[in-house]
């Protein structure tokens, strides 16, 4: 897989979830949107261009996730561990956009490094964000729209 950006939280924390299903409806909801939309997304053929396009989209949709997660307040007790979550988001969101720029100058090597980096950031966030009770939030949704 060559978009290396997949959504979810990070912290090694387990945490037994206590969340409000207010906030777990909120955030799986917002989770939910943008699972949806990177699915939308095409298969990228093995081209440059086509990484570059996809990883765009991607970037911008986990974007506006991290804005809205952000905007949520989770019970006091889990807030280290779903802001320590949302750090992970924006470290994904930035390694996005180097491997956009990196597909988009050819410079294959340092994105596939990317990708690797994101594939490991995306597991150790999904364990967060289960633990916290966001299992929207952790699921690894892929493009899969015939191009």
């Amino acid at each position: 897989m060559a978009v290396g950006l997949t959504i979810a939280g990070c912290s090694v924390a387990t945490v037994t979830p206590t969340v409000t299903p207010h906030f777990i409806a909120k955030a799986g909801q917002i989770c939910r949107r943008t699972n949806a939309e990177i699915e939308s997304l095409p298969v990228p053929n093995d081209t440059p261009a086509s990484e570059a396009g996809v990883a765009r989209h991607s970037v911008i949709y986990a974007s506006k996730e991290f804005k809205s997660l952000e905007r949520l307040t989770p019970p006091k007790k889990l807030r280290h561990t779903y802001y320590s979550a949302l750090g992970a988001v924006e470290t994904l969101v930035n390694l996005g956009r180097q491997e956009v720029a990196d597909y988009s100058h050819n410079r294959l090597p340092q994105a596939e490094v990317l990708v690797n980096r994101g594939q490991t950031l995306t597991a150790t966030a999904d364990t967060a964000m289960s633990a916290l009770g966001l299992t929207d939030c952790a699921a690894d949704p892929q493009p899969s729209a015939a191009a």
